[in-house]
């Protein structure tokens, strides 16, 4: 990475940090997301669970980041150093916090064609994590949904669903591997598919919402004894995170995903232990999105100085 490339990145990690920061805490104002948490009587067992919660979020934003890297290799003719792309997931996927809710991705393509990577690549790339992510998260939360398997005669369980999607994502991949063969035009708007490298990133996506479920656990003894069954939890926080992706413009999906929380788990626990979940599930998840990005800022850095000293490796 060029020196002067490392030097256009780092301010860009303050940038969005400022940017998102503020965008944050007016949208948490705005929800009464505060006055929620400091109103509840489980005030101090919900920061002592918040605290514990984030590390655990943040080891799965880390996966998301790593199958990102893994994912994006896989589409490239050569490979990229997993230090050179990883700073620039962590450092640009803070930006999710800005309005209109693509800044990340616009962030990653500019950064990441500048050290030399294609255009095709980088968006099929795109495209790929996003539809991953979306099946990821459908197959996490079918078997908690009833009303979507009313007409199914027979219900797979979680493991079963999460088998079947990864089927699903090596013989799709496997099929366009055949078609872009046979087509010029393929050829020309995908990069080289390589199936079981692609596929072999999805168990990353799955793990991601299984980290999410477990921090969400960690509050929720704090407001129900004995906790939520992590199953539920597992459902609710995958279905959300879907509406939040889908509704384009809502940074982060706030205010969409604490909405669509609240309405999976009505019946399940008083409304106001909802709200609270909901509110300081998204202090964890901010957490761990700042987290992230300290660490792409450090990971930036550190390859800073290694270019200096030249130890620094190169794509091949």
């Amino acid at each position: 990475m060029s020196v002067a490339l490392k030097a256009w990145l780092r301010p860009l990690g303050s940038i969005l940090a400022v940017v998102g920061c503020a965008w944050v805490v007016w949208q948490f104002a705005h929800q009464e997301a505060w006055s929620r948490l400091a109103s509840s009587a489980h005030w101090g067992a919900l920061i002592r669970g918040a605290a514990v919660a984030v590390p655990v979020y943040l080891l799965g934003l880390c996966l998301v980041a790593t199958a990102w890297c893994l994912l994006q290799n896989a589409l490239l003719e050569s490979s990229a150093t997993y230090g050179r792309l990883f700073p620039v997931y962590a450092t640009t996927q803070f930006a999710k916090y800005t309005p209109g809710n693509v800044a990340h991705y616009v962030g990653r393509h500019v950064l990441l064609r500048r050290i030399g990577l294609g255009h095709v690549a980088l968006l099929f790339g795109t495209l790929a994590e996003a539809s991953m992510l979306v099946v990821a998260a459908m197959a996490w939360a079918w078997p908690a949904l009833p009303q979507w398997r009313a007409y199914l005669t027979w219900s797979p369980s979680i493991a079963g669903c999460l088998l079947i999607a990864w089927l699903l994502i090596y013989l799709g991949t496997v099929l366009l591997s055949g078609l872009r063969a046979r087509s010029r035009w393929l050829q020309m708007w995908t990069p080289p598919l390589r199936p079981m490298a692609i596929a072999r990133v999805f168990p990353l996506y799955c793990a991601f919402f299984c980290c999410m479920a477990l921090a969400m656990e960690v509050p929720a003894h704090a407001l129900v004894e004995g906790g939520v069954p992590l199953p539920l939890l597992a459902m609710a926080a995958a279905a959300s995170w879907v509406a939040g992706f889908l509704v384009v413009g809502a940074p982060a999906g706030l205010g969409v995903r604490e909405a669509v929380f609240l309405l999976l788990l009505r019946g399940q626990l008083a409304q106001e232990d909802i709200l609270v979940l909901a509110a300081t599930f998204r202090v964890i998840s901010f957490a761990g999105d700042v987290g992230l990005l300290l660490i792409g800022v450090v990971a930036t850095r550190m390859n800073f100085s290694g270019a200096a000293r030249g130890d620094v490796g190169t794509d091949r």
